[in-house]
Formats: C-alpha cells, structure tokens, sequence
C-alpha cells in the first residue's frame, strides 16, 4: 500500500471534494480520482461515496484512516528527520498557537528566530485547541502553545506548562455592573461576545452557569478574533470571558473586570508536542526562546521521550 495515496484520501476526505483536495495537493482532479480508485482497488472495498456536493468516506474509508493515521505521522517524522540528518534543506517549523500566545511571547520569539536565522521558514497556525490538536496529532503541526488539556485526555501528547492565568469577566469601564460583587444570574440580562464552540474557554463558562443550575449566556457574537471581542466590549455593554491578562495588555486600556465570584476559573497553558515525535531544529530553538521568556527550560528529549 502506498503511504501517498493514503494521505490522498485523507485530504479528499478534509476537503469534502476531489476537486478542493486536488487543488490542494496540487494535483490534477483525474490524477486524485485514480490514485483513490488504486487504493479502493487494492483493498476490494469502496473507500468514498460520491455525492452531488463533494464526497464522504465510508465505513472503510473511516476505519482506515483511523487505523492509518499514527502510521502515516510516524513516517512523515522519520523522513523529515532523516532529510536534516543528511543535511537537506532546513525544515520549516509548523507552530499552532491559541490567541494569548500571538499577543503575547510568540511574536518576539519568532522574532528573535528569525533575526538569528534569515532562512528560517515558520508556518503559524492561529486558532483554539480543539482544531490545534487535531492540526497536531494529524501531523500538520509540530507543536501548539494553547490552554492544557487533562492529563488524562492527553495520553498521546507531552504537555510542558508555561504559565498560568485566572478567566475573568471583561467589560467597559462605564459598565452597569462596575464597582458591586455579581451573581452569575444578573450576568444573564447582558450581551455577551464570546469565542466559537467548541472551545475550552467556551466549554468551562458553560459549565460554571450549568453548575448554578443556569443555561450558559447565548451570545450576540462569536468570534476567533480577540482584537474584534475587545473593540466590541469597549463600545457596548457585553461582557466576555477572557484570561486576566488579555484584559491588561495595552490595547485593552478602557477596559475592566467584573466581581464574579461564583464565575472564578483558572487554567494552565503551555507547549504540547505529539509524545515520540521528531521536532525539527528550528521548531526546537523557537519553543526553547519562547519557554526561556516564560522563566522555563525546556527537557532534554522532550518529545521523543518526555513523561510529562
């Protein structure tokens, strides 16, 4: 079995059609119809079904791509890995980074990589955990700077905290509710902006609300983009759910917090890389400046053979 075709089918089942996958992949639609029909072929079952807007995998095509995907990540990590063992060309680094992260930290120490190495190539994936760690364990990115997940849910993946933060509710300074302490409940008769669901963030304000028996806020808008969610916050009366220090960072002067207590969250972010990966120098030299500037150093090994 050949291991492109597998990633053919992967990326045909990404895009939802042949066409975008070709395109994509820069192949020729016929070229991509082929080498999935060879594939069908060889295994004696059909891997998509066709339809009027694009394709779905079926059954097989699920099973298979399940079963093959630690393989292909696997593979991919060795080739890359022996390409810079034979002195190739340098690899690029593929970081996925959540929103804190590219306001903070990240940009000088993508900065400082670039400045001490002209050719490097950095590719930055922005967006939150939930599509960052499907990004990372498919393979497409080497590492993500985002909120920790559970020990427990993140047995394939070495986790390395680099910080830690408190959620708050953010509002403009002329807000209604400035200045007295608040119950969850009378948050309920406001607008709110927060990010997209699912994400962490999203997911633990609804469960703080479901904890005092409330719906969580339904909200006036969502948004990945945490400049929009401030400028909003700042003209109107909603409230947000943001870590602290999104809130005191310079471009969210005329902002403030609310006393929530019963709303009080904390979380722990970091570094997370697939557990007995290959990280590519440069993705290497540019987590070991950004853990440097959090007060951290970052393992021997980690990676390859990190336990925690």
């Amino acid at each position: 079995m050949d291991i492109k075709r597998l990633d053919h089918l992967r990326q045909a089942v990404e895009a939802g059609s042949i066409s975008a996958a070709a395109l994509r992949l820069g192949l020729s639609q016929p070229a991509l119809t082929k080498s999935i029909r060879i594939l069908e072929q060889e295994l004696g079952v059909p891997l998509l079904e066709r339809r009027a807007r694009g394709v779905v995998p079926t059954a097989y095509g699920v099973a298979l791509l399940r079963r093959a995907a630690p393989v292909t990540v696997l593979l991919s990590d060795a080739l890359r890995e022996i390409a810079a063992l034979r002195g190739g060309p340098p690899a690029e680094a593929a970081i996925g980074a959540g929103p804190t992260w590219l306001r903070e930290k990240l940009p000088d120490a993508i900065a400082a990589t670039i400045a001490a190495d002209p050719t490097a190539r950095i590719r930055l994936q922005a967006g939150y955990d939930d599509a960052l760690l499907r990004a990372l364990r498919s393979g497409a990115l080497d590492a993500v700077l985002a909120e920790l997940p559970a020990v427990e849910e993140a047995s394939d993946l070495a986790l390395l905290q680099l910080a830690e933060d408190d959620f708050v509710v953010g509002c403009r300074r002329g807000h209604p509710l400035v200045r007295s302490v608040v119950q969850a409940e009378t948050l309920l008769g406001f607008p709110w902006v927060l990010p997209p669901s699912p994400s962490r963030a999203r997911a633990r304000l609804g469960a703080l609300f479901a904890a005092r028996g409330l719906a969580p806020p339904d909200p006036a808008l969502e948004t990945e983009s945490t400049d929009m969610l401030l400028r909003v916050i700042a003209g109107s009366d909603a409230l947000c759910f943001q870590v602290r220090s999104a809130l005191d960072a310079p471009d969210a002067a005329g902002l403030t917090t609310l006393r929530v207590p019963s709303l009080a969250a904390t979380r722990r972010t970091g570094i997370m890389v697939r557990r007995g990966s290959w990280l590519p120098p440069l993705t290497r030299q540019l987590l070991t400046r950004l853990a440097a500037a959090c007060g951290v150093a970052i393992p021997d090994g980690y990676g390859a053979d990190a336990e925690s």
